[in-house]
C-alpha cells in the first residue's frame, strides 16, 4: 500500500467519511446514492487540486537549468502525498461505492467486480510509481516526466469514473433492478 513520506496541509483526510467539508457524515451503512456521488465527487475536486499543484511544480522543475535539491523534494513529496491520497481514495470507494453498484441495477455487481479489479491494478500502478520517486537517484528530468505521466493516468482515470460508474444517472429509480418483481 502507498503510505505517506510526508505531511501536508489539513486537506489531508485520514479517512473522508469522518469529516468531509468540514461536516460529519452517517457510518458507511446509511449513505445514500446521492451521498456517495457527492462525497466521491467532492473527493475528485480535491483531488484535482493535488495534480494541479503536482503539475505546476514539475514544469517549473523541468523549466529550471539547475534545479535544486529543495525543487526536486517539494516535486517528490507532492507526488508521493498524491499516490498516498489516490490510493486512499480507492480504499474509500471500495467501501462505499462498490456496495452501491453492486446492487444499483442489472449490470451493477458487474460494474462493481470491474470497478474493483481496476482498483486493484489502480493500487499496483500507484505503488510502482510511488517507488520510483521515491528514487533519490532519479534526475531532475525524469522526475517531472514522471509526475506528468502520473498527473495524466489520474485525470483520465477520474474522467473515466465520472463518466461511467459515477453518472448522475446510474442510481436512478429508473435503474433496472434484477431483484424487482414484475407481474
Amino acid at each position: 500500500m502507498v503510505r505517506e513520506k510526508h505531511t501536508d496541509s489539513s486537506s489531508d483526510r485520514d479517512d473522508p467519511l469522518a469529516a468531509h467539508d468540514g461536516r460529519a457524515f452517517p457510518s458507511e451503512a446509511v449513505l445514500g446514492p446521492d451521498e456517495v456521488r457527492e462525497i466521491i465527487m467532492a473527493e475528485h475536486k480535491s483531488l484535482r487540486r493535488r495534480i494541479g499543484r503536482l503539475e505546476s511544480e514539475a514544469t517549473r522543475l523541468l523549466a529550471c537549468s539547475v534545479p535544486s535539491a529543495e525543487t526536486r523534494q517539494v516535486t517528490r513529496g507532492l507526488a508521493l502525498r498524491l499516490c498516498a491520497a489516490m490510493a486512499a481514495h480507492a480504499e474509500l470507494e471500495n467501501r462505499i461505492l462498490i456496495p452501491l453498484l453492486a446492487g444499483a441495477d442489472a449490470w451493477g455487481p458487474v460494474r462493481a467486480e470491474r470497478l474493483a479489479a481496476e482498483h486493484d491494478q489502480q493500487a499496483l500502478l500507484l505503488q510502482a510509481y510511488a517507488d520510483m520517486l521515491g528514487s533519490e537517484d532519479m534526475t531532475a528530468q525524469a522526475l517531472a516526466v514522471t509526475a506528468w505521466r502520473l498527473v495524466r493516468a489520474l485525470r483520465e482515470d477520474m474522467e473515466t469514473e465520472e463518466a461511467g460508474v459515477l453518472d448522475a444517472g446510474l442510481f436512478s429509480p429508473d435503474a433496472v433492478n434484477p431483484d424487482v418483481e414484475t407481474g
